[in-house]
């Protein structure tokens, strides 16, 4: 078992636990202007969102979420192999199953596995090897994904694509366990997606609401809480990079002053906060 303190979440009768496999410093492959010569300027940023030596940290992570009645997995990390095209130092790895088991399920527990979108990073455990040949992970579980998004990545026959698909979602495919759905489909009572395009053609963010209290897992609608304060900035693996930044402005304005809390699919340190107004531009507040 790992030993590394889970973060957990509660919203109303809903109960959110982070399920960490990486964590990376030196972001400027993915978001070039994050850099420590621009990251200084940003105070609030000092710790936990950079090191001592300035460079941004981020993490790969999976969210458990439990409701009544409901355990639902958003995205599954990257997966052991594909560890090794992140073009940075990893800072720290774990096992991933180990640690969704000390979050309270293992993979016949959970009963729908969501995509915030089909990136690799978020497919990794979709599916793995049993007896010789790829199976779904979550043997009990829909997995759902955004049809926008599949109809998109499916069709591309490029070869990286192509591979992943393989690796990752065609087992489940086969296996009859995909469900395609609109954008703002609801997954159960109080949990719903929400499009928020420009990363991919079809990237969505779960909100989960129960007894007053909000939250809302943001996919790769912003990559690190420094996009809070420079809105602009832009990801090397933006689909739409002016999309993405129209989407990331109009949440942050949504939102901005609010009680939601914003869990950061790849924020580090303390993951979830929320977004208040700082001048022109937003700050992440834990």
């Amino acid at each position: 078992m790992t030993t590394m303190q889970l973060l957990t979440w509660r919203v109303g009768t809903i109960r959110i636990t982070r399920v960490l496999e990486v964590e990376v410093a030196g972001l400027s492959f993915l978001v070039p202007d994050a850099i420590p010569s621009n990251l200084v300027a940003i105070p609030w940023l000092h710790p936990p969102f950079v090191t001592q030596g300035g460079e941004a940290v981020a993490s790969i992570q999976a969210f458990l979420v439990e409701a009544p009645g409901r355990t639902i997995l958003i995205d599954t990390a990257v997966g052991v192999s594909a560890q090794l095209d992140i073009p940075t130092r990893i800072e720290r790895s774990l096992p991933f199953l180990e640690e969704l088991a000390e979050a309270g399920a293992g993979p016949e527990r959970v009963d729908t596995v969501v995509f915030t979108h089909l990136h690799f990073d978020h497919l990794g455990w979709a599916s793995r090897d049993r007896n010789g040949r790829r199976a779904p992970t979550f043997p009990n579980a829909r997995y759902v994904i955004a049809r926008t998004e599949w109809d998109y990545w499916s069709h591309l026959e490029d070869p990286e694509t192509q591979g992943l698909l393989s690796g990752a979602l065609r087992p489940v495919e086969a296996a009859g366990r995909l469900d395609l759905v609109a954008g703002d489909h609801q997954l159960a009572p109080g949990i719903q997606l929400e499009a928020t395009p420009g990363h991919s053609p079809g990237h969505v963010s779960i909100h989960l609401e129960s007894k007053g209290a909000r939250a809302i897992v943001t996919g790769d609608l912003i990559h690190h809480p420094a996009q809070m304060a420079r809105p602009e900035w832009w990801t090397t693996f933006d689909y739409d990079v002016e999309q993405a930044r129209a989407t990331r402005r109009r949440f942050l304005e949504q939102h901005a002053g609010s009680d939601t809390l914003i869990i950061g699919s790849h924020f580090a340190g303390t993951v979830a906060g929320r977004i208040a107004r700082d001048g022109p531009a937003f700050r992440f507040v834990t």
